[in-house]
């Protein structure tokens, strides 16, 4: 993501992912015990995706503007894209404890 012209977007987001990581694993033994493990599984695992598919807007934005394209809509701003970025790392943070849990 450093390469993408995002700074220091990547170790903001793994310290994001671990730090919320390391809260709701205090909360994963309820939340297994309530969806049960095959639920809890299946709506932690989305939560990777969701993380995952941040990944696409910062490789298209760069993907655009090699070629030229206009790059002036708002979700195209460095600004919405780490702020998607960011929300995502924590969402990935939230289904973590779950997940290692299950």
């Amino acid at each position: 993501i450093k390469d993408l012209g995002f700074e220091n977007l990547g170790f903001l987001s793994i310290a994001l992912i671990y730090g919320v990581f390391a809260i709701t694993s205090l909360v994963a033994a309820p939340v297994n015990r309530f969806f049960g493990p095959k639920w809890t599984l299946i709506l932690s695992s989305f939560t990777y995706v969701l993380y995952i598919m941040s990944f696409l807007l910062p490789c298209y934005r760069f993907e655009k503007e090699g070629r030229g394209e206009d790059v002036s809509h708002f979700y195209y701003s460095k600004g919405f894209i780490k702020f998607t970025y960011l929300a995502a790392s924590c969402l990935c943070g939230v289904g973590a404890g779950p997940l290692w849990v299950s």
